[in-house]
Order: C-alpha cells, then sequence, then structure tokens
C-alpha cells in the first residue's frame, strides 16, 4: 500500500495553509459542456472552501459538514436520474426510486436546518442548543 500520499495529507493537516476563498463563475458555454452535476459539484466545493476559510470553528464545521450532505443529496440525486433513466416499469423499479427520493429529501431538509443556523450564528441571532431542545 501507497503511504506517501497519507503522509503528505497528515503533514498538510499539522501545517495547515490559511484558505483564500475562490469565486466559481459558470458561463452559459460551460453549462453546455458540463454536466449539471459536475457544475453542482464545483459550488458544492466553493461553499466547502468558502465555509473553511471562516476564522469561528464552529461555522467553519457546519459549513464543511453542510457540503459533505449536498454531496450526498447529489449523488443520491445522480442515482434517481438513473433509475428514472431505465425502460422498465416495474413495481420494485418505483420503490427504489421512491426510497432514493425520501433518502434524498431528508438530506436535503438538514442541509436547509444547517443553512438556517449557519445563517443565524453569522447574524448573531442563534439561540443557544439548551433552548432549541
Amino acid at each position: 500500500m501507497d503511504t506517501d500520499g497519507i503522509v503528505e495529507s497528515l503533514e498538510s493537516v499539522s501545517s495547515p495553509q490559511p484558505v483564500v476563498p475562490q469565486k466559481v463563475s459558470i458561463s452559459p458555454d460551460e453549462i453546455v459542456h458540463e454536466s449539471l452535476s459536475e457544475l453542482r459539484l464545483k459550488k458544492i466545493d466553493q461553499y466547502q472552501r468558502e465555509g473553511l476559510a471562516n476564522p469561528d470553528a464552529t461555522q467553519a464545521n457546519l459549513a464543511s459538514g453542510n457540503a459533505a450532505l449536498m454531496r450526498v443529496s447529489l449523488q443520491l440525486e445522480d442515482v434517481t436520474a438513473e433509475l428514472l433513466a431505465k425502460p422498465s416499469n416495474s413495481l420494485e423499479r418505483f420503490e427504489r426510486i421512491r426510497t432514493t427520493l425520501d433518502s434524498q429529501l431528508k438530506v436535503m431538509r438538514q442541509v436547509d436546518r444547517f443553512m438556517r443556523l449557519g445563517h443565524d450564528l453569522q447574524n448573531g441571532s442563534h439561540k443557544t442548543l439548551e433552548n432549541r431542545g
């Protein structure tokens, strides 16, 4: 097993470099040449980089975790699209689609909750965790 990459990764963790947020602008021409999933993934990466640049550890970790959930949602959406593209009308196929959509909806609800919490933390209007119950 090649451990060089792991060692380099660990070294970069022990001596973190400052994260500089970079805006990712997407032109209409890129939309034609790249899949929507790839474009969304770029935006998720941008969101995570900008979140990790936040000096507040709570907000930085919240944004990073939320980006991970966004990636899961995107993968579930891709699975759903693949299932919908199949010509079968079997009950099993529809059950798989329903289950996948249900999972994606749950993940996106959590993304929404984290987005709202991040917004509240950023604006200083958050409630303490004890009061949220």
